[in-house]
């Protein structure tokens, strides 16, 4: 058990389901990422990895990941501000995608990014950073949060009913709600098998078929799921300043 005091400077933790992030038998057992974007002390964030349904191999194991292992820790960054976990590589190892939307990007203060860490036998691994320089033609910005909100999601429809069943690498939507001057964007990440992930698209209302305006924030929240009826995942943007 993990004992915190309230503080006033705490964000309220981010946790999500139950991943399989390592053993040496892929999918035995399930673990549960918790981050808390900023401790009480000193602003510097963390995220803990915190077992549950504990194989031979997590027994009294406790991981805390710091992005130090990819980036410079800096307070401020809010590291663990969003998680999205997944398979991203189809190594059988669930992977962990960790945004920290107030990192700076040479100068393009509060630009944000996402660390990767890959799961494995022996534990999360460190893997990727992502940032806007990822998608040709973009670069990142001031204020612009990469990393804001993640969802992963499957963009293309998989073919279940073939043999071996045709599963698609996940892919990762990332939330940038203070591009353009807070009109927001989407950028999105194509998983690939036993590779790295790379840059596909932008998202924004301009281009899917609504307009662009300052302050909307799309972005600033993202869901996903298979809820038109197709086999493939449907992306859900929010954008919380939206003029109706």
């Amino acid at each position: 058990a993990i004992a915190m005091m309230p503080t006033t400077n705490m964000i309220r933790p981010e946790t999500i389901e139950p991943s399989d992030f390592a053993n040496s038998m892929p999918d035995s057992s399930a673990d549960c990422a918790t981050a808390w974007p900023a401790n009480c002390a000193t602003d510097v964030p963390t995220a803990i990895i915190n077992p549950t349904l504990l194989s031979i191999e997590d027994v009294a194991t406790l991981y805390a990941i710091y992005q130090d292992e990819l980036e410079n820790s800096e307070a401020g960054d809010h590291f663990g501000q969003a998680l999205a976990a997944a398979d991203f590589d189809r190594d059988g190892y669930t992977d962990l995608a960790i945004g920290l939307p107030d990192e700076d990007i040479g100068s393009a203060i509060d630009a944000g990014a996402v660390l990767l860490f890959r799961g494995s036998a022996y534990g999360l691994q460190a893997w990727q950073k992502l940032t806007a320089f990822d998608i040709l033609g973009q670069f990142p910005q001031t204020r612009d949060h990469f990393g804001a909100a993640l969802v992963a999601y499957d963009l293309d429809r998989p073919n279940p009913s073939s043999s071996p069943p045709d599963l698609e690498t996940p892919d990762l939507a990332v939330g940038v709600p203070g591009r353009n001057a807070g009109a927001g964007a989407v950028f999105v990440y194509r998983g690939q098998r036993r590779m790295d992930m790379i840059g596909h698209r932008v998202l924004t209302q301009a281009n899917t078929g609504f307009t662009d305006e300052n302050a909307d924030g799309f972005g600033s929240s993202l869901a996903a799921g298979r809820i038109t009826g197709l086999l493939a995942d449907t992306l859900v943007v929010g954008a919380p300043m939206e003029r109706i």
